[in-house]
């Protein structure tokens, strides 16, 4: 059982990162040590005495119990199944594909920013000032969708190729409902043994390639004035401006956790919330970050369930 978890050596010094069922701890040497042990079928006893002599030190039968019981056994072996995200098909990916280097090179930090802030102006310039009154027929619609599922696949593949170039491997591509939404997919887990700034590229890296398509796009309307072009350029900018939103948990989300230095803003975020309606409340313990997110994010479901219930009136009436 403890076989599968798999060992990764993080960016940061004598730190970490520990992988099994889509579960992930940090850790130090101790309970690196501890795990490579247990792969080789040692008893505690055994370990406690191993690694009591490795490290010249009196380390006893409870802290190996506790690192064993409570961090390994409770977050690997009896993982909690994500609510959020329920995954449908997977498909496998090979670790060994190769990339271009001119590709991999988009991924270069200071050329990255500087491209994807360029690009994403001229996209949102062109989305918000540029007003054409069109009616799309079914053909462009139906043509255009299939359009947009090809981007959205190439949305993932700038987050595997942006671990390529940060030497991460992707494992896992495929399809999901998260909450009630159908959604692409790329297991991630293994961009959490690197630095805050390479995460942040990763993550932006399918919104960064869609940015790149909305080029594309506007480039083949102006020259074409094809109007399914223009069909599937606004509907890409949606979806892009929509994995900007911090409030879902998707790419923007991922880059303002890693921004505020909170791993889990979702969930702390929901205790925080629970806590003002608890009769002894804890509220005070939660730094003013989260509770100005929690906040936030209260007031844009708000938004979006009155804009909701307003367009159904609007309807029925």
């Amino acid at each position: 059982m403890y076989k599968e978890i798999e060992i990764h050596n993080t960016d940061e010094k004598d730190k970490f990162l520990f992988i099994k069922n889509n579960n992930l701890i940090y850790g130090g040497f101790v309970i690196r040590d501890i795990i490579l042990l247990l792969k080789q079928d040692n008893s505690k006893l055994e370990i406690c005495s191993m690694l009591s002599e490795k490290y010249q030190r009196n380390i006893n039968l409870e802290i190996i119990n506790d690192i064993i019981d409570n961090k390994l056994q409770k977050l690997f072996l009896n993982p909690k199944k994500s609510k959020s995200l329920k995954k449908i098909i997977r498909f496998k990916l090979e670790s060994n594909i190769v990339y271009h280097r001119w590709v991999l090179s988009l991924f270069n930090n200071s050329f990255f920013y500087f491209l994807f802030g360029l690009t994403f102006l001229i996209n949102s310039f062109f989305y918000f000032f540029y007003h054409i009154k069109v009616n799309f027929h079914f053909e462009e619609k139906f043509l255009g969708c299939l359009l947009v599922f090809l981007i959205l696949i190439i949305h993932e593949f700038g987050h595997i190729i942006s671990a390529k170039f940060h030497n991460t491997v992707v494992k896992e591509i495929g399809l999901g409902i998260y909450r009630i939404i159908p959604v692409l997919y790329v297991n991630l887990d293994e961009i959490w043994k690197l630095s805050k700034k390479k995460r942040i590229v990763i993550n932006l890296s399918g919104i960064y390639f869609q940015s790149l398509i909305g080029i594309l796009l506007v480039f083949l309307f102006l020259l074409f004035r094809l109007h399914l072009f223009l069909y599937v350029f606004y509907a890409n900018y949606t979806i892009l401006f929509l994995n900007l939103n911090p409030f879902f948990q998707f790419d923007g989300y991922w880059v303002l956790t890693d921004l505020l230095n909170e791993k889990n803003l979702n969930k702390s975020s929901n205790s925080f919330l629970k806590s003002l309606f608890q009769k002894k409340s804890t509220s005070f313990s939660f730094s003013k970050i989260v509770k100005v997110y929690s906040f936030l994010r209260i007031s844009f479901f708000a938004y979006l369930i009155v804009h909701f219930v307003k367009n159904i009136i609007d309807h029925v009436t």
